[in-house]
């Protein structure tokens, strides 16, 4: 049995945002904070939540927005193997620049857990909306 442990990574990507007719590139935050522990009976099993702050810049428009998505809540994960994980996330983006668009994102994912005990991702999607202008 560990205590809690934290986990930050930075990134980026540039998604095609539909709605907006244009990619953006996301630079983000993403902050893990978890406990992981073994059973008697071997399972391991990681309990956590995560924060994601992110911020888009339209590659064509120059517009800017800030975006932050969490877990629904305290995740309780058993790693074996063949252990499915699915799990949607959601996110609002709120513009920085006059006359943009609120966008919401949906994030969803299908992990599984294979026979050497590593993650794989099975299914990512995403799904985007346009929520008006900030006029």
């Amino acid at each position: 049995s560990r205590g809690i442990e934290f986990f930050e990574v930075e990134d980026s990507w540039e998604p095609y945002v539909p709605c907006l007719g244009e990619y953006v590139f996301d630079s983000f935050v993403f902050r893990l904070a978890y406990h992981e522990f073994e059973t008697p009976s071997g399972n391991v099993h990681i309990i956590g939540n995560w924060k994601v702050t992110s911020y888009w810049t339209g590659v064509n428009s120059g517009w800017e927005w800030i975006g932050h998505g969490n877990s629904p809540g305290v995740e309780n994960y058993k790693l074996e193997k063949g252990e499915v994980i699915q799990y949607v996330s959601n996110y609002l983006y709120k513009p920085l620049s006059s006359g943009a668009p609120r966008v919401k994102v949906q994030f969803r994912f299908k992990l599984t857990v294979n026979a050497n005990g590593e993650f794989v991702v099975d299914r990512f999607d995403e799904s985007f909306r346009c929520l008006g202008s900030n006029k």
